[in-house]
């Protein structure tokens, strides 16, 4: 497997490198510091999986056809929200474990994972545009929010908080246009 790392940062990419190195499915591990390589880089060879700062994000529509995952230091609505239309796998603090990563070596199909610690943010987030925008479909998703929120036992919480899950983001995606 080829693994492309865009980030501006030495020790993050040195970090990030060593990660891929040492894991047997990859073979090759290449690393762009700018804007500029990363776009030549996705146009002139193909890679496995792309790893990319946030902050160096190009055109998306030049990722979307490409396995990629968000790093972010600092969560942005705009950026998750692209990242997910255009079908990255997965939106990541920078403090990401090396297991989690190694994960998206062999992805699942159609999947978004947003890392765990990223979730206070995620429901703040959810919690805020809730309470401050009105319409029957944010009804709809109060609703399902409310079903899965204190009150019931942790077991029922999980198995609901997984299905409305999908709801929630397409809730964000609504919200935020």
């Amino acid at each position: 497997m080829k693994v492309l790392i865009a980030e501006p940062y030495d020790v993050p990419r040195r970090g990030l490198h060593a990660i891929f190195a040492q894991d047997p499915r990859v073979l090759n591990v290449h690393e762009v510091t700018t804007k500029e390589d990363l776009q030549t880089c996705i146009v002139s060879f193909q890679f496995d999986l792309i790893v990319v700062n946030q902050s160096l994000m190009i055109d998306i529509l030049m990722l979307k056809a490409k396995k990629f995952v968000v790093l972010t230091p600092h969560p942005d609505l705009k950026a998750f929200t692209d990242a997910y239309y255009s079908g990255a796998l997965g939106y990541l603090s920078t403090n990401v474990s090396a297991e989690l990563l190694c994960t998206f070596l062999n992805p699942v199909q159609k999947s978004f994972l947003i890392e765990p610690t990223l979730g206070p943010w995620v429901m703040g987030t959810i919690f805020h545009l809730l309470y401050h925008f009105s319409g029957s479909q944010i009804g709809i998703y109060r609703k399902s929010l409310r079903s899965v929120l204190p009150g019931r036992n942790r077991a029922n919480r999980a198995a609901k908080l997984y299905f409305v899950t999908e709801k929630l983001i397409m809730l964000i995606l609504y919200l935020y246009k």
